[in-house]
């Protein structure tokens, strides 16, 4: 009896070691759980503190938001407005700068041209020139100071071995470019009158001179230097996408091109096909429109210079006595620029010819058929 209840105390003492051990062991869980409890409601509380912050910042933003679309919808207004009055005093600049004018480009002499004189027949007197030179009759005071002027000296003679009287007679034109001005120069005299077309005005440009003048290049030019044609066209194109982003797709562009040449009083049409090559015309008039050519729309300016390159290739050119690649033909390059608004239609449209007419010269000199 004493045996067992000695085994009995023992096995008491044992139990209740193991209870204690695994109550301060659940304790101590039990801490470790209430202390990360306690940080995940402060981490809630720090949460929830942050999206409320958070909610206020969204909607102070949401009110700027909204004044700033205010704001931006009375700036839309106002450029709209002052785009009106832009194309108003731009158009009466045009006016007053003259609805027609003339330009003139001289093209720098060939090297057989050098080999026959040594002077030169061309000079481009400065405006403080034009006005000092009495000699030429610069100094009357109802000459316009706003032309610019190109002196012609006559050509030497041979006059016995007498002194050379060489007459010299003074032009004066809208613009004079000389020999020295390059593509660009051109191109910014000209810009004005392409821009009067994205501004709904109709617009005519043309080369007018003899066989090898310089007419092709100066509309072409080449991939390097392009000429007027080439420019006017990215012009366009660049004005459209400019339009159409800022009326935020209320507003929409449309660009239409008609290629055609004159030849021994037939009109072609360079861009339809037929068996011959190209399309003969039957032209009519109708409110002022050419009706019965061939409209391309077109999207992209490589779209143009493909149908160009097309066109060039069907024009009609001939070798005569002045140059031996003359374009025999005028070429009539027409761009149609419609505005369109998405709520009330048409809001403008125009169009731009850009003409390189044959050469002016006499049969007599070229010698061509």
């Amino acid at each position: 009896v004493a045996q067992a209840k000695e085994l009995a105390k023992r096995q008491a003492e044992e139990f209740q070691s193991l209870f204690e051990s695994t109550s301060n062991d659940y304790k101590e869980e039990r801490g470790r759980l209430l202390e990360k409890i306690t940080n995940y409601e402060s981490e809630i509380k720090e949460k929830e503190s942050g999206i409320f912050e958070i909610q206020k910042r969204c909607k102070a933003m949401m009110t700027q938001l909204n004044k700033s679309n205010d704001r931006e919808g009375e700036l839309l207004q106002t450029v709209a407005m002052q785009e009106q009055v832009r194309r108003s005093l731009h158009n009466k600049v045009m006016q007053l700068s003259g609805n027609i004018r003339v330009y003139v480009r001289v093209r720098p002499r060939l090297q057989s041209e050098a080999s026959k004189s040594n002077s030169n027949t061309f000079s481009f007197p400065s405006l403080f020139e034009s006005c000092s030179d009495s000699s030429s009759g610069s100094d009357k005071p109802d000459e316009d100071l706003t032309k610019k002027f190109i002196i012609a000296t006559e050509p030497e003679k041979d006059r016995g071995g007498l002194s050379q009287r060489r007459k010299k007679l003074k032009f004066g034109f809208d613009n004079v470019f000389s020999p020295r001005e390059d593509q660009n120069s051109i191109w910014k005299a000209t810009e004005p009158l392409v821009q009067s077309a994205v501004d709904g005005y109709n617009v005519c440009v043309f080369a007018y001179g003899q066989t090898g003048s310089g007419k092709t290049y100066t509309m072409l030019g080449t991939e390097s230097d392009p000429g007027l044609i080439t420019r006017a066209v990215s012009k366009l194109f660049d004005s459209k996408k400019l339009l159409e982003e800022v009326s935020s797709g209320t507003t929409s562009v449309d660009i239409s091109i008609e290629l055609m040449e004159i030849y021994n009083e037939s009109v072609r049409d360079l861009i339809t096909k037929k068996k011959d090559g190209y399309a003969k015309l039957n032209i009519s008039m109708n409110a002022n429109e050419a009706v019965g050519n061939k409209i391309r729309p077109v999207a992209s300016v490589e779209d143009v210079f493909a149908l160009l390159a097309v066109a060039q290739k069907r024009r009609c050119v001939k070798a005569t006595e002045s140059n031996e690649e003359s374009s025999r033909s005028h070429l009539i390059f027409t761009m149609n620029f419609v505005v369109k608004n998405a709520s009330n239609g048409i809001l403008r449209s125009s169009k731009l010819h850009i003409c390189d007419l044959a050469g002016s010269e006499r049969l007599k000199n070229s010698k061509s058929s």
